[in-house]
């Protein structure tokens, strides 16, 4: 409490001054340049315009969920719409959101009860330490799930995603690539949660934003940490930009591309980071 209390006094102090950064941890950023490099080749956003396509349809998806609500917060109007059109969906949470067995318990309760609401099933790995460290145990695990529903496309948080367990799950499926776990010719969809994704393709999930809130908002846990419902509609709405028009619109962007080619994106990061 008296840590928090400081924190807070600190802020507090910064914002009265001129330069506005405050630093959480003194720390050196050292996965920084590293994301720049592995960038370069993309950063040029009005060289490239992201093709705009329609929800799947009749395709096996397999959804790559760091936590539980992932799948919503993220790609979730472009999987209702796949669900609308025949597709099957399974989501693969590698951690169930928590460390306690009463928070992991409840997540997992939430997760299932969207799945079963929205019509894809659920799968839990359950690893543990995710953010600090890749185990051969997780990869082989999540590796042998992966290949077991044998998907056509396999989405997945995009590997500069600002949280560590978003970017773990890109390097994840890099490193499984790398050992011949996976083949290199399923279909990866990159999608963001918190950080702007650099697209190549952008769904327009205007259909679905309403029936996306809905299933947000069952994840009752979180909705009581912050309005996830609201934040989702702000990220698509701000999307909407890349679709053509004036109308109020919503879209879900994503960085669509071999695995194959997705790991060599990868890489560069992973390896310096």
């Amino acid at each position: 409490m008296l840590r928090g209390l400081a924190n807070r006094i600190e802020q507090q102090l910064w914002a009265r001054r001129a330069y506005k950064t405050v630093l959480r941890r003194w720390t050196a950023l050292p996965d920084l340049q590293s994301c720049i490099d592995s960038l370069a080749a993309l950063h040029a956003a009005r060289e490239i315009a992201p093709i705009e396509m329609a929800f799947p349809t009749g395709r096996r998806i397999l959804v790559i969920a760091p936590h539980p609500d992932d799948e919503m917060i993220g790609p979730g109007g472009t999987l209702l719409g796949a669900l609308d059109n025949g597709s099957t969906v399974r989501v693969l949470y590698l951690t169930s959101g928590g460390r306690d067995a009463e928070t992991m318990v409840r997540r997992e309760a939430e997760a299932e009860a969207a799945g079963k609401a929205c019509g894809y099933d659920t799968h839990f790995l359950h690893l543990t330490d995710f953010a600090e460290s890749l185990t051969d145990e997780a990869i082989e695990s999540a590796a042998a799930a992966i290949a077991e529903f044998n998907p056509e496309l396999l989405f997945v948080s995009f590997f500069a995603d600002d949280h560590p367990e978003h970017r773990r799950a890109s390097e994840l499926l890099t490193v499984s690539h790398d050992r011949g776990l996976l083949p290199g010719r399923i279909e990866i969809w990159a999608y963001q949660v918190y950080t702007a994704v650099i697209a190549n393709v952008i769904v327009d999930v205007t259909a679905t934003r309403q029936r996306k809130a809905a299933a947000i908002q069952l994840f009752h846990s979180q909705m009581q940490r912050r309005d996830w419902a609201h934040f989702a509609a702000g990220l698509t709405a701000y999307n909407s930009r890349f679709l053509p028009g004036k109308a109020a619109r919503h879209a879900e962007m994503f960085h669509v591309a071999p695995l194959t080619d997705y790991a060599d994106l990868c890489r560069p990061y992973f390896n310096a980071a």
